[in-house]
């Protein structure tokens, strides 16, 4: 629950009087706010930080810096405190109201970090929030065991106690920091809790909502009831098994998921792509041949495994560029984009399961590339792979010959000195173009009537060259102004 602090705006009113003493007001031409008043920019942030509580905002990685000055009032001044105030106000009248039962099977759960203890000290050292989240520094920092109580929580946490209710404490914290939390918890006034329930190997690569909801599982199938919970991420109460009533603190310093986690795939993940909110992930090490790719939502924590390409590793490792696609006209389904360079009069791929159709590309030219698309919603995959453009480039080679690699041969893997960096749906599908990459410049390519112009000269940066992991798609959103 927030608190909004109106500012009264007065406007000064021009008064004078005739000999008849009539009153005439004098109005003015408009309303003037005051020079303390709340100008724009502090009003975006305000929006930024309500949309980021309310969870509506797409994947952040940093603070708009825009806004850590603002941020940084927010949590050192009275607005945070009283936040935390009217949260754990509400939820001491909600334990009073609920009539405790004798068995000692209510149970009340409680986050940790941002929680029970805050952080803000190590947030004070990095930033606010404006630098990137560093895993090892903030190890050490917990470590220390030095997090100061949230006061109110301390409060809350002390009258959910007196009222008969079993105290479990789930956080994301992995095993390793069990005694160092149990010090600064004690030390910051936390004790008597019933459980203390940490991240353990076998919970290694879950999602902070997958974690937590297994976890709470496992407590009601013990047969206790979970009333309460208290947390500062929506992923300490969503999921599975969630409590009759839970308390959301406010938090914009935190991030909403600080590691890709949401698969244990041995080779690790780093993300391709981010479109409208989902985000395309991949295997972090190996070839295109072996590697995996999914879609990933970091507000849900859904994710689907997207299938290979079919035809086998010497299909896959022709693949030169996966991403997003979304069309804004049916938000619901999105896109996966696969592009390929393919052999003339030859085989597509496979099709599995359906009489060993085929699809075959066919083309006089030498140079063909298809694009390739996966259709998925947003919550489970569906359909499957199916060919969408084919695309000849000879008329590029014409035009820019630092399209080839001139020593060598056709054969070789890097004779074609291009990368495509993406593919972008235009307004109408007869607009949709591939951004590529060649020696010194950036080329615009229609697919549908196979146009291209020159966007960018490379040659005035980066010594000409720039890869596909430097571009990043620009989009509009309240996250950055």
């Amino acid at each position: 629950m927030k608190i909004f602090i109106s500012t009264l705006f007065l406007t000064i009113l021009s008064l004078a009087f005739c000999h008849d003493h009539n009153l005439i007001i004098e109005l003015p031409g408009k309303l003037e706010s005051q020079k303390d008043g709340l100008d724009e920019a502090r009003l975006k942030c305000t929006s930024w930080r309500v949309a980021g509580e309310a969870n509506n905002l797409s994947p952040w990685k940093m603070i708009p810096k825009e806004c850590v000055e603002y941020v940084k009032e927010y949590m050192l001044g009275r607005s945070y405190e009283m936040d935390i105030e009217m949260v754990s106000n509400e939820a001491v009248e909600f334990a009073k109201s609920f009539v405790v039962n004798e068995d000692g099977m209510d149970v009340w759960i409680f986050d940790i970090d941002e929680t029970l203890l805050s952080n803000l000290p190590y947030y004070g050292q990095h930033g606010y929030g404006s630098e990137m989240f560093d895993h090892i520094q903030f190890d050490k920092w917990v470590l220390e065991g030095v997090a100061p109580p949230i006061n109110p929580s301390l409060k809350l946490y002390k009258e959910v106690l007196s009222l008969g209710f079993k105290t479990f404490l789930l956080t994301g914290r992995t095993e390793n920091k069990r005694n160092a939390t149990i010090n600064n918890l004690i030390e910051a006034g936390f004790d008597n809790w019933d459980r203390l329930i940490l991240r353990g190997a076998e919970d290694h690569g879950k999602t902070a909502v997958s974690f937590k909801s297994d976890k709470r599982k496992e407590i009601v199938e013990e047969g206790f009831r979970i009333i309460g919970n208290s947390g500062d991420q929506w992923s300490d109460l969503i999921g599975s098994s969630v409590s009759m009533r839970s308390f959301k603190l406010s938090n914009p310093i935190t991030l909403p998921f600080r590691s890709l986690d949401f698969y244990p795939d041995i080779k690790g993940l780093r993300i391709v792509q981010s479109c409208n909110g989902l985000l395309l992930c991949c295997s972090d090490l190996g070839n295109q041949r072996s590697r995996k790719y999914y879609v990933f939502n970091p507000t849900t924590k859904q994710f689907a495994i997207i299938p290979s390409v079919p035809g086998g590793r010497d299909v896959r490792k022709t693949i030169c560029f996966m991403g997003l696609a979304y069309n804004k006209e049916d938000c619901v389904h999105y896109k996966v984009v696969c592009i390929r360079r393919a052999k003339a009069n030859g085989v597509l791929f496979q099709i599995p399961d359906q009489d060993l159709t085929v699809a075959k590309v066919t083309s006089a030219s030498d140079d063909v590339f298809i694009i390739l698309l996966w259709g998925i919603t947003r919550s489970s995959p569906y359909g499957g792979w199916f060919l969408k453009y084919q695309v000849e480039l000879d008329e590029l080679q014409v035009a820019y010959p630092e399209f080839k690699h001139k020593y060598l041969p056709p054969s070789h893997p890097h004779y074609y000195e291009f990368e495509v960096l993406d593919e972008v749906r235009g307004e109408n599908e007869e607009n949709t173009f591939m951004v590529v990459r060649i020696p010194g410049k950036i080329i615009r390519y229609n697919v549908f009537d196979k146009s291209f112009n020159q966007i960018y000269d490379l040659r005035k940066v980066f010594y000409g060259y720039i890869g596909n992991s430097e571009v990043h798609r620009y989009t509009e959103s309240i996250t950055y102004f």
